[in-house]
């Protein structure tokens, strides 16, 4: 069973891991992920999905693993239309993305899920993922995209699920492990422990980027997350 958790103040909530990953979904839901790693300290791995309408901050589906989740990323299903509710659709099916050691684990999800289960185990990629992003599909027949964050600094792009051959890949951190990424349709920020933060787009990968200016002016320190939002329909940093 998932841990009990202390009753917060209302406005303050406590998650029974440590949090590395906090993903916010649209309809007030909210996906946590983190861990205390191998460790035998008594502290789960987890990720789990909650909903901050909720009268009780309680998981509406998790599930556990055996080591530390870094990232985590929704692909939402194909909408569907309610009856009853204007055509919106207000399933939040998806599928859960995250990120354990080198794997990327795949958890799909319902509304009727309370636990995530994962289909198949992931095949091992060859490079350390430490960060994931989803692009969702720009269309109906589009497929969705996905950012993979590798130990070598690249950040591979393909589509998901995945393809034979990534659609291409950014490497202006060169060396450099990968804090963050986000996205915002065709636009990226990735941050890197070269204390690069750069702005660059899905449609142009091949064409470089532009590197924020002064992210990161202290000696030694770097940029560790950044995300866009939209201020009147325009995306900011």
């Amino acid at each position: 069973p998932f841990p009990a958790m202390p009753t917060p103040p209302a406005s303050r909530h406590v998650a029974p891991f440590p949090l590395y990953s906090l993903t916010p979904l649209p309809g007030g839901l909210l996906v946590l992920a983190g861990g205390s790693g191998r460790m035998k300290s008594g502290i789960p791995n987890g990720l789990a999905l909650y909903s901050l309408a909720a009268a009780r901050f309680a998981p509406l589906a998790y599930t556990f693993l055996h080591d530390i989740v870094t990232s985590a990323a929704f692909l939402p299903a194909p909408p569907v239309a309610a009856p009853g509710n204007g055509g919106e659709d207000i399933s939040h099916a998806g599928t859960l993305l995250a990120v354990t050691g080198s794997a990327l684990h795949a958890y799909p999800y319902a509304p009727e899920y309370d636990v995530l289960y994962e289909p198949s185990p992931p095949k091992p990629d060859p490079e350390k993922i430490s960060r994931v992003a989803i692009a969702p599909p720009t269309s109906p027949e589009a497929p969705a995209r996905a950012l993979l964050a590798l130990s070598s600094g690249e950040i591979r792009v393909q589509t998901y699920p995945g393809s034979a051959a990534p659609l291409g890949a950014f490497r202006e951190h060169a060396n450099a492990g990968i804090a963050d990424l986000d996205v915002c349709g065709e636009l990226v920020v990735s941050c890197g422990t070269d204390r690069g933060c750069w702005i660059w787009r899905l449609d142009a990968i091949g064409e470089g980027g532009q590197k924020v200016a002064a992210a990161a002016p202290a000696k030694g320190v770097h940029v560790r997350c950044a995300r866009w939002g939209l201020l009147r329909g325009e995306p900011v940093l």
